[in-house]
C-alpha cells in the first residue's frame, strides 16, 4: 500500500511523470535542494524557540510574527496518520495518509494550526487537507482555524474549516488518489509541463521528453 501525503499528492498534481519516477518507482532520488534545506533549517529553529525559548540570531527577527503562537502553548510538529476510511491509525504497519503539522494548539472546540513559510506567498490547499486530518482524529474539534505564515515576507492568510463540510474538504485529494491508481494500473503516466521542467525538476531526457540532460546542473530556488 502506498501512503500518501499532501507534498506526494502535489507531486502528482504537478506531473504525473515526476511522480512515477522519483515518488513510485523510485528510479531517481529527488534530493531536498537549498530551499528545502533553508525551510527545514528555520522550522528547526522555530520549534526550539516556540517548545523550549531556545533562541537563535536568525530566528529573533520573527519573535512579535511567533508571539501569538508562543502564547497559546502549543505543539510543534505534530504527526497524524489514518487509514484509507479516514479513522486514525495506531497499528503496525503503513498509514494510509500521513501529515505533520508544524504548530497547532486546541482551543475549546477549534484547532488552531499554522504552517511556517520561507519562500514566495503562495497559497495552496494544504491546509484544507491537514483540517481533515484535525476532524478525523478528533472529534471534539469542530472548526479549524488555519494560517500560512511567510514568516520572511510578513505575510499571512488564516483560512476556517468547519466539520460540517469534511467531504468537500476531502474531494480533491481523494481524486487525486483515484487518478494515482489508475496509473499504477495502467502504467500510464502522463508528462505535464510545468515550472520545474528543465531547471528544477530532477527527472532526466531518459525517462521524460521534457527532462532536462543528465549532465545539466539543478538551479535552486531562492527561498529566503
Amino acid at each position: 500500500m502506498i501512503t500518501h501525503s499532501y507534498s506526494s499528492l502535489s507531486k502528482y498534481r504537478t506531473c504525473p511523470r515526476m511522480y512515477e519516477i522519483t515518488k513510485f518507482k523510485k528510479l531517481i532520488e529527488d534530493k531536498p535542494g537549498a530551499a528545502a534545506q533553508i525551510g527545514t533549517f528555520v522550522h528547526t529553529k522555530i520549534e526550539r524557540y516556540l517548545m523550549n525559548d531556545v533562541s537563535h540570531p536568525d530566528i529573533m527577527k520573527y519573535t512579535k510574527i511567533l508571539a501569538p503562537y508562543k502564547e497559546l502553548k502549543g505543539q510543534c510538529e505534530v504527526k497524524y496518520q489514518l487509514k484509507q476510511d479516514l479513522s486514525v491509525h495506531t497499528e503496525d504497519g503503513k498509514p494510509f495518509l500521513i501529515g505533520y503539522v508544524d504548530w497547532q494548539c486546541k482551543v475549546n472546540d477549534t484547532m488552531k494550526m499554522a504552517d511556517w513559510k520561507t519562500g514566495k506567498v503562495s497559497p495552496t490547499d494544504q491546509m484544507q487537507l491537514y483540517s481533515v486530518f484535525a476532524f478525523c482524529s478528533d472529534e471534539e474539534v469542530q472548526k479549524v482555524e488555519a494560517t500560512f505564515e511567510w514568516i520572511n515576507k510578513k505575510d499571512k492568510l488564516t483560512q476556517t474549516f468547519t466539520r460540517d463540510r469534511i467531504d468537500e474538504y476531502y474531494a480533491p485529494f481523494d481524486d487525486l488518489i483515484h487518478q494515482i491508481n489508475v496509473a499504477i494500473q495502467t502504467d500510464t503516466w502522463e508528462e505535464k509541463e510545468n515550472y520545474l521542467c528543465q531547471k528544477y525538476c530532477v527527472v532526466t531526457d531518459e525517462y521524460c521528453s521534457r527532462g532536462r540532460p543528465k549532465t545539466t546542473q539543478i538551479e535552486a530556488p531562492t527561498a529566503f
